[in-house]
């Protein structure tokens, strides 16, 4: 009876009370625990749901701002030149790779021994960064077609229009930002049920996770705080910046750039599903990259 005690207690001992990995025994402590359950519930919401969430949310405040004019020079959270908007939304996409990167460099290592699972895992956020800049690139030609300068017509450029004195008129300003925060964040919870597969892993073969479970975490903490502050970022922009139209049409692009990379090209095989999404893979034989089985 002792034996099987103690035969029990030691197969416990490999992961927390709370399911959270133990990284050589090294459990997270009771903050973090709850930090990283907190995080588990916020992140878990499917990304389709939070995408019509955020649609409908981007709506209401537009209409907010659009009855009530909000002072932008009232605080210093609104103001343009603040250094939450300078050196974190004007920079968003190097915070995103910063975080959902080695998250899911991370989760995939830790989850597949097969480092080439890894790399393509990161192929998703790769295409992501391609469709970022391209939206980014597509918006500022629209703004600078349909704007134009009060004295000399659509002809004449910003500069020969400061130039002259004329003061030029901003034409279709679709909202960068309310692109970068709404995209970020659905990429995040996309990637977030990687989580689960790694904490499978680690009750299965905890030798093979315990040098990744702190780094796991970790980058899964960070994931959700970039979470949270988009979400104040993007309070701010709706209620401070840009007319409805421009702030909708940002957010509806980014919901099409997630609908490319994860309801198409990872749907039809092009790209891997995350994981903790793909039914078909297992943590006991880790599934090989696109192409491999044709290899023998």
């Amino acid at each position: 009876m002792s034996t099987r005690r103690k035969s029990s207690a030691a197969g416990d001992s490999k992961t927390s009370s709370s399911g959270l990995p133990r990284a050589g025994g090294n459990q997270p402590g009771t903050a973090m625990g709850i930090l990283l359950g907190v995080a588990s519930v916020y992140l878990s919401v499917p990304a389709r749901k939070k995408a019509m969430f955020y649609m409908v949310w981007i709506v209401f405040l537009s209409l907010v701002s659009a009855f009530y004019d909000f002072d932008t020079d009232h605080s210093y959270w609104t103001q343009k030149h603040n250094i939450f908007n300078q050196y974190g939304v004007k920079i968003g996409w190097f915070w995103t790779t910063a975080c959902v990167g080695p998250f899911i460099w991370y989760a995939s290592r830790g989850t597949n021994p097969d480092k080439d699972r890894s790399l393509w895992d990161l192929s998703r956020l790769v295409a992501a960064t391609g469709l970022w800049y391209f939206a980014v690139q597509v918006f500022h030609r629209i703004l600078y077609a349909t704007s134009r300068c009060d004295i000399g017509g659509i002809t004449m450029g910003r500069a020969e229009c400061a130039t002259k004195g004329g003061k030029w008129l901003l034409g279709l300003d679709i909202s960068g930002h309310c692109f970068l925060m709404l995209f970020s964040m659905l990429i995040i919870s996309a990637e977030a049920p990687a989580l689960r597969a790694f904490l499978k892993t680690t009750r299965e073969r905890p030798e093979h996770t315990k040098s990744y479970a702190q780094l796991v975490n970790g980058t899964f903490i960070a994931m959700f705080i970039l979470h949270l502050f988009w979400d104040f970022q993007l309070i701010i922009s709706c209620l401070y910046y840009h007319i409805m139209f421009d702030k909708v049409a940002g957010a509806a692009t980014a919901v099409g750039c997630f609908h490319i990379i994860y309801r198409i090209l990872a749907a039809r095989g092009i790209l891997l599903s995350p994981l903790g999404t793909d039914k078909k893979s297992t943590v006991a034989k880790p599934a090989a990259a696109p192409g491999a089985h044709k290899q023998k």
